[in-house]
């Protein structure tokens, strides 16, 4: 397990899935499962651990009735009649080594007491720290007595964090992944698709979301990746607006940026459609310039390349065309109307893994092959900006497309997504 050697030969690993959490009195929100968990069991249930040694060790399981020799073992509820009839069916600890491929399973309540007899001989122990810190309810209690003797534990072990180092990992994505984000972003294509039929002026925004959410779901979507928004007019100017309680009004632009997930993975798409079915001539000018620079980014994207050189790019060749065109004074006031970067990472998280940063010894910042971005460049002119004409004020537009990255180029997995204007305007002509 590449995980396993990383962290090296003298440390042990404790990783937490995620706890459920109280919403009201004896209600909770839906469970989601700790990224980084998932993403080393494929195990999809709460309360439980995922404990990793770098060498097999002789262990006594108790339902079996002998020791066994294993290197890594997963710690869950197990099997309980009356909490499955409200909850629905578990994964008992019998069953981890079939069901989930880890080697062995043990109740989560023998957690702490594994921990005090086979862990004290490593010297560094890694976990997940934030989610120690939040455990709730079952897990909370196991774990309790770990907690309070962390003075303890901490002169006798390195405490690190995994996060980072499984962060790492995910940034080149398998074929499976891969896979699992194709299904996502063919799910939402769908979505987007349906909706071109639909809109018109008079609908509420929450309507327009409404609609592509039961889309995502008829489609085998397992949740969506974030919260949808749907931002008619000025709206669009508000970059994380999700609200979606206005009405869409005609001749408005509306940006849609939405995305299904599917077993965990996520797309994530934006297009901007003008709401009476065709772009005025200021909106049209103001869509081509952010296409142009989607478009060209994408064409530029491939391994070896810095992804803040290609967010620089995008901002220079929006910032020229803006002030050749008199919509903007200074070229250098650009980020005032651009606002975001360029992209981000993709896959179990919608901004996943590393960010695309430079450290002194490691350059993160280089795209490699296998990785999973998203390229969606975007401009903001907010209804009472008086630095730009008045009209291209309360124009939003944002075009984003999901990218794999390989050696000679890149793949666009959104590609058939519609975003060209002409071909836009077809669509919602009927």
């Amino acid at each position: 397990m590449k995980f396993r050697k990383t962290i090296g030969k003298n440390a042990a690993a404790i990783i937490f899935s995620a706890s459920p959490e109280r919403r009201s009195f004896d209600e909770t929100h839906r469970f989601k499962q700790n990224k980084n968990f998932f993403y080393l069991t494929g195990f999809n249930q709460p309360n439980s651990a995922l404990v990793i040694l770098p060498e097999d060790i002789s262990v006594d399981f108790p339902y079996m009735n002998r020791k066994k020799k294993v290197s890594e073992i997963l710690f869950t509820q197990g099997s309980d009649d009356f909490a499955e009839r409200w909850e629905g069916k578990r994964t008992s600890f019998e069953q981890v080594n079939k069901d989930v491929g880890v080697e062995a399973g043990m109740p989560i309540y023998l957690l702490d007491k594994f921990i005090s007899t086979n862990l004290r001989t490593y010297r560094y122990l890694y976990t997940n720290i934030d989610q120690l810190i939040n455990l709730r309810s079952e897990m909370r209690e196991v774990m309790l007595g770990f907690v309070d003797k962390l003075r303890l534990h901490s002169v006798s072990h390195i405490f690190c964090d995994v996060n980072f180092i499984i962060g790492t990992m995910r940034k080149v994505k398998h074929e499976f992944e891969v896979n699992q984000i194709k299904r996502a972003i063919d799910i939402t294509s769908k979505g987007f698709s349906g909706l071109l039929k639909i809109i018109k002026p008079g609908m509420m925004e929450y309507q327009v979301q409404a609609e592509l959410e039961k889309i995502y779901r008829s489609y085998g979507a397992t949740d969506i990746a974030y919260s949808t928004i749907v931002a008619s007019g000025n709206n669009a100017c508000y970059l994380h607006y999700d609200t979606n309680g206005d009405k869409i009004s005609a001749g408005d632009l509306m940006v849609i940026d939405s995305g299904a997930e599917f077993n965990m993975y996520n797309a994530d798409v934006t297009r901007t459609f003008p709401v009476s079915g065709r772009f005025n001539k200021a909106q049209r000018f103001i869509y081509d310039v952010v296409l142009t620079a989607n478009k060209e980014c994408i064409s530029r994207a491939r391994a070896g390349i810095n992804f803040r050189e290609l967010s620089a790019f995008s901002e220079s060749l929006i910032a020229n065309k803006l002030f050749r065109a008199g919509v903007i004074k200074k070229n250098n006031s650009i980020k005032r109307y651009t606002m975001h970067s360029l992209g981000h990472g993709l896959g179990l998280d919608v901004h996943d893994a590393v960010p695309h940063v430079k450290y002194s010894d490691v350059d993160y910042d280089k795209l490699i092959a296998g990785e999973v971005i998203t390229i969606e460049p975007g401009l903001y002119f907010m209804k009472n900006d008086q630095t730009v004409p008045k009209q291209f004020r309360g124009i939003g537009v944002r075009i984003e497309d999901d990218i794999l990255i390989t050696k000679s180029g890149c793949v666009n997995l959104t590609a058939g997504i519609v975003k060209e204007p002409d071909e836009i305007e077809k669509l919602m002509a009927g």
